[in-house]
């Protein structure tokens, strides 16, 4: 569950000198009326004091702490004395010398003396920066920790919500866990090692049958890795070392793992049904709450494939086609969350598997163009021409070989590519006669193989060149390939995955159903169950704030969104101060013509009037370190001609085209671009899409210095006023992007709207 605080931000007055009187600054005032003389001395000694404020303010807080939001004394000693934090006579902070006769109060304050602290009680120092400038939160004494803590805003009444906006019921993806009169309030912890180590799947086989054989009147609870947790002392003493033998599946033969357990803790359960509002986060266990969410995984374990904290079962209908050999499998997500109550997070979960089809048939839909229907039969010529991206499709992938007939022949692979057709491949056997792969199984394995032309699969090992027909090869079903998908796929996937809140209020009800909780043994043996109902709340709908345009005073929201009117601020662009750079084959210059003028009618609309672009339109590709340099030419020939404004058409791919448009245009040259797909262009003109183009409006007009609205007056906080409004984000690479970083970002902005 993620946790947010809210640091309150100490605004900090202005210095002054220490041997200032706070009146001076008044006195000098009345001076400067009528005395030119005085002015002068007054003007010089301002402009001294000044300048000695900065050097201070420069000296003493060179590095300001984010997280805790206030300034911190890096070099506070050449300022004869130490700086401090103190009470002041009303229990307001206050900042200042140690050897002053006064210290600086709140802004509005700022002229009224200020005794010096008179005992320790109530000072406390400003806890010095490490060498980088930021705290060191750990050297921090416990009564600090309480100090600082004490500056984050609480609710004054937990129990109550509250006032504004309309009041109204509402449903919760979460499900209170119940603890049973017959729950265990200890449990018992084992540690569990497996000789040799085995998958994830086949540690959990060879548990259940360790489990049947040594205590089968027990059901503790397996995380399938390396710790067991029991309802109380399992009927061995500390420790137990078996051989199971169960049959491994990858290869399907028999093998024996050797299990120990071995006792090592056992942990307090007992407070989790206390768990209330206002139950203190010192007094969570993270063991109590692992040992928790391993009980309440143990009833999808039975029924579902884990993938993460996420469970998925085999589709009991067709699944959906998201094309090019995947389909969309709907799970569940799951996890133990200790907030007011103890509840069960349970939500909607979406992966896309490959189709547990022939590798034939995969390889046929390979082969296909798009919205075209797959080939009658698959020839050589076809793979030869997709081989690329069928190997793409086949790496790593799971697959299932088994001659027919034959159920010992059964085995699992996994794939590295295609070989060499079956009549071609060669090898040596055992006997030192060299032989091909038709040869072989016709010969050895009694099977003729019956596409000889087509390639094999190379699998297994990439030591080994171990080949087999694609024709007895079928991908395994439910087994997930870490890769990304096609930008086509993933609009599928969105499509169908976006479902309104009744809808999956009641596909959360179907998955939930259809894992059987309460009936799970493990559970049952723990006494915990769950509530049968999604929990239900109070909320309040805020009313939402208008927006003002130029010709708008106040626009209110319809259906949801502001129907933008004209700009309270327009930038316009005059003619030949714009143009267009082509970077995609698949976008045609009647496109971009027609798109031209929809931006300018569009921008018309809005009050953005936008003149003629510059021609002829730019055109290339960017596929080398040569088309780079071609790409810095012409950027740097439109910044000579005083263009405000680039707008680069972006192919599909390379997928980098953006990155290096963006690097070689705005952060080395300096011109302004705005990017967009060519598939944005052409939904653009077939529709003459008008939610998409004020879009795109917004943000040229943004960049070229313009304001597009603003709230109406009043509904902005006074709190907010004069203040800086920060915004951030964080960008995850998919999970087969291994070397690929997280990128975060962090933008503000301050203005008079």
């Amino acid at each position: 569950m993620l946790r947010v605080l809210l640091f309150p931000i100490i605004q900090f007055p202005l210095f002054r000198s220490p041997s200032e009187n706070p009146n001076a600054t008044r006195k000098k005032k009345k001076e400067k009326k009528g005395h030119g003389t005085h002015e002068q001395e007054g003007s010089s000694q301002e402009q001294d004091h000044q300048q000695q404020t900065q050097q201070i303010k420069k000296r003493i807080f060179k590095k300001r702490d984010i997280t805790c939001g206030f300034p911190v004394p890096l070099d506070p000693e050449p300022l004869q004395g130490v700086w401090v934090r103190r009470k002041g006579q009303q229990g307001e902070d206050t900042f200042g010398n140690k050897s002053d006769n006064f210290a600086h109060r709140k802004t509005e304050e700022i002229n009224k003396p200020v005794q010096a602290a008179s005992s320790t009680e109530n000072t406390q120092a400003v806890i010095k920066a490490g060498p980088s400038g930021v705290l060191d939160k750990k050297s921090f004494t416990e009564k600090q920790k309480n100090y600082w803590l004490s500056l984050i805003p609480s609710r004054r009444n937990l129990s109550k919500g509250g006032t504004q906006g309309r009041s109204i019921k509402v449903f919760t993806n979460m499900v209170q866990i119940i603890f049973d009169s017959n729950f265990k309030v200890k449990a018992t912890h084992y540690d569990v090692k497996f000789s040799p180590n085995k998958s994830k799947m086949l540690k959990r086989i060879a548990f259940e049958k360790l489990r049947i054989e040594k205590f089968p009147k027990n059901w503790p609870a397996f995380d399938g890795h390396a710790n067991v947790y029991s309802a109380g002392d399992l009927p061995f003493r500390h420790s137990i070392t078996q051989i199971v033998q169960i049959t491994n599946e990858e290869v399907y033969e028999d093998c024996a793992i050797t299990i120990t357990m071995e006792k090592v803790n056992e942990i307090d359960l007992s407070w989790l049904p206390k768990v209330c509002v206002g139950f203190k986060a010192k007094d969570k266990d993270q063991s109590a709450i692992q040992v928790l969410d391993t009980i309440l995984r143990s009833a999808p374990y039975s029924r579902a494939i884990s993938i993460g904290r996420s469970f998925f079962q085999y589709p009991q209908s067709q699944a959906f086609d998201l094309d090019n050999g995947m389909e969309l499998w709907v799970g569940m997500f799951q996890s133990a969350v200790l907030g007011w109550k103890p509840f069960f997070n349970v939500d909607i979960s979406h992966k896309s598997f490959p189709k547990a089809v022939s590798v034939m048939e995969a390889i046929k839909e390979q082969c296909t163009e798009p919205k075209k229907p797959p080939p009658q039969e698959l020839t050589a010529e076809m793979v030869s021409k997709s081989m690329v991206r069928i190997n793409k499709f086949l790496e790593g992938m799971k697959i299932v070989f088994q001659i027919p007939n034959k159920p010992s022949s059964k085995r699992n692979f996994s794939v590295n590519g295609l070989g060499l057709p079956a009549k071609d491949a060669k090898f040596m056997l055992d006997n030192g006669q060299e032989s091909t792969v038709a040869n072989y199984f016709h010969r050895l394995k009694g099977y003729k193989i019956q596409r000889a032309d087509l390639p094999c699969l190379w699998v297994g090992s990439k030591q080994k060149n171990v080949l087999v027909p694609i024709e007895l090869c079928t991908i395994a079903a439910g087994k997930m390939v870490t890769r990304k998908l096609s930008e086509e796929q993933t609009v599928k996937m969105m499509k169908e995955a976006g479902k309104s809140a009744p809808e999956r209020m009641g596909g959360i009800k179907t998955v939930l159903n259809s894992m059987d909780f309460n009936n799970n043994l493990t559970m049952k043996e723990f006494g915990v169950s769950l509530t049968s109902q999604l929990e239900q709340i109070d909320a309040r709908v805020l009313e939402p704030p208008s927006l003002k345009y130029k010709d708008i005073k106040s626009l209110k929201v319809q259906k949801g969104v502001w129907r933008a009117g004209k700009f309270l601020e327009a930038q316009s662009i005059q003619d030949d101060c714009w143009t267009i750079l082509n970077l995609s084959s698949e976008c045609k210059e009647e496109e971009i013509r027609k798109f031209t003028s929809v931006l300018q009618n569009f921008g018309k609309e809005s009050g953005m009037i936008i003149g003629k672009p510059r021609t002829p339109f730019g055109n290339m590709q960017i596929q080398s370190a040569q088309d780079i340099r071609v790409l810095i030419h012409y950027l740097e020939q439109q910044k000579k001609n005083r263009l405000k404004l680039v707008i680069v058409v972006i192919p599909k791919s390379p997928a980098d085209v953006y990155a290096k448009v963006k690097q070689t245009a705005e952060l080395h040259i300096g011109i302004l671009t705005q990017c967009l797909r060519d598939l944005t262009i052409s939904k653009i003109v077939q529709n003459t899409d008008r939610a998409t183009t004020v879009n795109i409006l917004l943000k040229i007009n943004s960049k070229l210095d313009g304001i597009n609205h603003t709230f109406v007056a009043g509904i902005k906080p006074k709190c907010l006023e004069g203040a800086i409004i920060f915004g951030a984000d964080v960008t995850h690479p998919s999970p087969d992007s291994t070397n690929s970083p997280s990128i975060a970002a962090v933008s503000g902005g301050q203005s008079e709207y």
